[in-house]
């Protein structure tokens, strides 16, 4: 049979009943015919896999793998760049950065590259001149209350600006916002994608650990658990001014445990997860979960505590958090857990501070039993204490 023949209908009809992309590559990959007729990104296949993104060897900067199950690892080629810093992924998009301003989106299905506004545009820059070697950006930082310029070299730069970058929509869409982390006050800043630059959110508010967009609006946790609201209209003023919604559920912790919180969407519903872990001079190391929902529509009792997922998993690290159910995933994915990576990566003074051991925070709490379980990872990266660098991302991986 010559394959080339067969009728469009009959090979959409193909196409609608593949449930990975890896088969749907290997089809495009029959003859050149279907090649020419299939485009490069599907129309139908929807990937609900969670993805954990894995560099091949610490000497090839453009190789990675995309674990999807114990039988499912791809290899993806990125463009090479020179000194490049994976800050996280949100809707599906890598967020990038190199030994340059630049700030790159990146789509690891289809190498599509779309950029944000650079770091020289952020509120805090002052300066940025090339011609400095080691000293390239000049910035305003805040040291005990009093303003303080410091200069940071451009590999520097790149980890201490941006903390954490998330999306309203997918880029490619029109009204897509995005909202960034930054600075060593954690304050937060946004754009347009086709902006020029990076605009402040007002409210003087800071210190922030995450931020979720969820149900039409920006929502931003700081350090203590707090939560502040941002909605997308406001977003799109000429000075948007972030309020509090929510105080935080837990003020009360232990002196030597610290933490780390994160907004997730769950069921429609939204979740904060607060990360607690021990550090000494050398190590740090995460020990417990604690999960709470936040009822949005009930601002004088908004949060309940979580003792169950049900049959949902929650999975978090550097990048944008999300949740899915294990009736969608094969049972390498196990239900009612919280799936972790290496978090370290977020601020540039623990990056310093603990770059010898950092990429081995990795595994699996949970929430039945109260239990560490190990990471479930591909041959070669096996061992939740196992040291991974970059530390690896969790992405939902999306073709637009």
């Amino acid at each position: 049979m010559d394959w080339s023949d067969i009728a469009d209908y009959l090979l959409d009809e193909i196409v609608v009943r593949l449930d990975s992309y890896s088969d749907y590559v290997r089809l495009r990959a029959v003859c050149p015919v279907w090649k020419s007729s299939l485009p490069k990104i599907p129309k139908y296949l929807p990937l609900t896999l969670p993805g954990l993104m894995l560099p091949c060897n610490h000497t090839d900067s453009e190789v990675f793998n995309l674990f999807f199950a114990a039988s499912e690892v791809h290899k993806l080629k990125l463009a090479k760049t020179e000194q490049w810093l994976w800050k996280g992924s949100s809707k599906g998009w890598l967020v990038q950065l190199e030994n340059s301003p630049s700030i790159n989106l990146i789509n690891p299905l289809t190498s599509t590259r779309m950029q944000l506004p650079p770091l020289t545009t952020f509120p805090n820059v002052l300066e940025y001149i090339p011609e400095r070697i080691g000293a390239e950006y000049s910035v305003m930082t805040v040291n005990m209350r009093e303003e303080e310029i410091r200069f940071f070299s451009l590999a520097e730069m790149k980890h201490f600006c941006v903390k954490k970058l998330v999306l309203s929509t997918s880029p490619r869409g029109k009204n897509c916002l995005a909202m960034a982390i930054y600075g060593d006050r954690d304050e937060l800043a946004w754009c347009r994608i086709g902006d020029e630059g990076w605009k402040t959110v007002e409210g003087g508010w800071c210190f922030f650990d995450d931020i979720i967009h969820f149900d039409g609006k920006f929502y931003a946790l700081d350090y203590i658990g707090r939560v502040i609201i941002l909605p997308d209209e406001e977003v799109g003023a000429s000075c948007p001014k972030a309020t509090l919604f929510a105080s935080p559920p837990n003020p009360d912790r232990p002196d030597f445990i610290s933490d780390y919180f994160y907004l997730v969407e769950s069921s429609g519903q939204l979740l904060m997860v607060d990360r607690l872990f021990e550090s000494s001079s050398k190590s740090y190391n995460t020990v417990k979960f604690k999960v709470f929902m936040l009822n949005v529509n009930n601002v004088s009792s908004p949060w309940s505590k979580v003792k169950s997922l049900g049959d949902r998993m929650l999975f978090v690290g550097q990048g944008e958090s999300f949740s899915m159910s294990s009736r969608d995933l094969p049972c390498l994915w196990k239900e009612n857990r919280i799936y972790f990576t290496d978090d370290c990566n977020r601020s540039f003074d623990v990056h310093v501070e603990f770059q010898e051991v950092a990429g081995s925070d990795m595994g699996v709490f949970s929430l039945e039993d109260r239990r560490m379980e190990t990471l479930p990872l591909p041959p070669g990266y096996e061992g939740c204490r196992r040291r991974v660098w970059p530390p690896p991302i969790w992405i939902t991986p999306n073709y637009f």
